[in-house]
């Protein structure tokens, strides 16, 4: 259970007052300039907002500090914010001491009671955000100028930081899979903690390999560590330390590498040189053969010139068959084989320098220590098989995660549809209500894509293949201002009945509305209490606060509050208790 208990303001001259709130409706009445939207928005404000206070306002110099009391399941707690975002104290109402806090504390405390741990690990697991109440606050606000959308219902989702978060939120709370997403996800975090240790362990087994390679050379033991003919190296250095001496190559066979090395790279050298030459000679060929196509056909079209082209055409022709390529051809797959010998004798006579390359005899006897305690670590020996179907797995299982999510539970979204069609047909008295159900099966529909809430009527068409006459749903979308808003308080209603009853969400069940009858005409007003009276009776009293602010008298739109004030009174002059506008009569002397 989640109720706003009490707001208490304090000014700079130590004087106090409180608002209180009670379960159910609260409404508060202002006429212009009394303050309802400064309330409206300082709610969201002791709520956590970050966005400033509008401190132009003259009656906010007299304002101080400001306490909200919230009581969650039995315990209450105390959130006291200053003008300045970062100057807050927080305590629990069984202690008397205030505990100053930043911003983000601040937040972080409120959101640790309104939700719950679980819930908040579930959103992020499935989102891949933190999304805290803040975030669902998108659903508590509907103030006077985001009134009469329908598209894009959200009042708040006009900010940019509510809107892209939105398609997230809509995913995980329409997603049938959930449980079964939980699932993968946990697999998928599993694996790739073992992944992670496997490569961690690859990683160590191919350096102690390296390190073990490495003064292996120093030695010049003539083998190779290969990580399973560990006794083999053994028995090497064994017989390296008896013998006390090193194996080398002779002399001249790095004379004869090293000739070989360069005579290969000379042929390589020629094929490459003779490579650019012939790209040339197929430019020039394919020139050559484009003029004698155009000396064809001027011999063809012109009979008489063929004295003057003869002699032209010749002479390229014997160009052409004096040039053979052949001379110049070294064939691809040789220069291939030659490449890959070029580059073994290369790795050989880089080896015959380690194995020629003079150690002192503390270099020796440090590389002997070095192999030993090397060859006696105990590394892994890693399947590569094993990882590559872990890293298989891994991408399955994040296919099957994205396409489980783009799901979407059918059966919820039309409970949600119904619902706010009847919480729209329950305002009775509104004539507006009453020419739309007029239509034949006049509805709701709520589209997930877009977060529309589209008015539909069944319509009797003729279906093209069977020539039959059918009923279909069409869009129905004319409509007022007072129409549309009316829609989108039934849709507000619905979803907070539908996240309440979930209970798996960090929500405050609180709606707060700002200048709330402002479209609406007096023969479609009541037609507001009616809507608020059967969306509360339909969530219970018990679970909902509904906060209105308007400057009609409460029976003017049919309700009968849980809880009435009336913001300028003989002691206030509006939201701000503490401010007192200059008179006119002084304003007037003024001027």
């Amino acid at each position: 259970m989640f109720k706003i208990n009490e707001l208490k303001l304090y000014s700079t001259d130590g004087e106090e007052y409180s608002y209180f709130f009670s379960e159910g409706v609260n409404y508060f009445k202002g006429d212009n300039d009394k303050g309802k939207t400064e309330f409206y928005n300082f709610l969201d404000y002791m709520l956590g907002s970050s966005k400033p206070l509008d401190l132009s306002r003259a009656w906010f110099n007299k304002l101080q500090k400001a306490s909200i009391k919230l009581t969650v399941d039995n315990s209450s707690y105390i959130f006291t914010r200053t003008k300045n975002p970062d100057i807050n104290f927080f305590k629990y109402c069984e202690t008397d001491e205030d505990e100053k806090i930043s911003y983000r504390i601040y937040k972080e405390r409120m959101n640790s009671i309104i939700s719950s741990t679980n819930n908040l690990i579930n959103i992020k697991e499935f989102t891949g955000e933190d999304f805290s109440y803040r975030t669902f606050t998108m659903f508590n606000f509907l103030g006077e100028k985001g009134q009469g959308r329908t598209n894009d219902f959200l009042d708040k989702c006009s900010d940019i930081e509510y809107k892209i978060k939105l398609p997230s939120l809509l995913d995980l709370i329409f997603n049938k899979n959930l449980q079964e997403i939980l699932k993968l996800e946990d697999e998928l975090k599993k694996l790739l903690s073992e992944v992670k240790n496997l490569e961690k362990d690859e990683f160590k087994s191919d350096y102690i390999n390296e390190q073990i390679n490495e003064n292996i050379i120093k030695l010049g033991l003539n083998i190779l560590y290969n990580g399973t003919n560990k006794d083999k190296v053994l028995e090497k250095l064994e017989e390296a330390k008896s013998l006390h001496s090193i194996q080398k190559r002779k002399f001249g066979d790095i004379v004869e590498l090293e000739y070989l090395f360069n005579h290969i790279n000379e042929q390589i050298k020629v094929y490459e040189t003779s490579t650019v030459n012939l790209k040339q000679i197929e430019i020039a060929n394919e020139n050559r053969k484009k003029l004698l196509e155009n000396l064809e056909q001027i011999i063809t079209n012109n009979p008489e010139f063929n004295y003057l082209v003869t002699p032209i055409k010749e002479l390229v022709l014997d160009m052409k068959d004096s040039i053979s390529l052949t001379n110049y051809l070294i064939t691809d797959k040789t220069i291939s084989a030659l490449s890959k010998k070029r580059t073994a004798i290369k790795k050989e006579i880089e080896q015959y320098h380690h194995f020629t390359k003079l150690y002192n005899l503390d270099e020796k006897e440090k590389a002997c220590a070095l192999l030993e305690n090397y060859l006696n670590e105990n590394t892994i020996n890693i399947s590569a098989e094993q990882l590559k179907e872990k890293r298989r797995r891994i991408t399955e299982i994040k296919r099957q995660i994205k396409e489980l999510k783009k799901s979407q539970d059918i059966k919820k979204i039309k409970t949600l549809s119904e619902n706010i069609t009847k919480i729209y047909k329950s305002a009775v008295s509104s004539e507006l209500v009453k020419a739309d159900i007029a239509f034949e099966g006049f509805k709701i529909t709520y589209i997930k894509n877009g977060n529309i809430l589209q008015t539909q009527i069944q319509e009797e068409i003729k279906d093209s293949q069977t020539q039959k006459e059918k009923i279909v749903d069409v869009n129905f979308s004319q409509g007022s201002m007072a129409r549309h808003t009316l829609i989108q308080i039934a849709g507000y209603f619905a979803f907070l009945h539908m996240l309440i009853t979930d209970n798996a969400y960090p929500l405050i069940p609180v709606l707060i509305i700002d200048h709330l009858s402002k479209p609406f005409d007096v023969k479609n007003r009541k037609g507001l209490g009616e809507v608020i009276n059967y969306a509360v009776s339909l969530i219970g009293r018990e679970n909902i606060q509904i906060i209105l602010f308007d400057d009609k008298e409460f029976k003017d739109i049919s309700l009968i509050p849980d809880h009435f004030e009336n913001l300028s009174t003989s002691q206030k002059t509006g939201f701000i208790p503490f401010y007192t506008p200059p008179r006119q009569d002084k304003l007037n002397q003024k001027e």
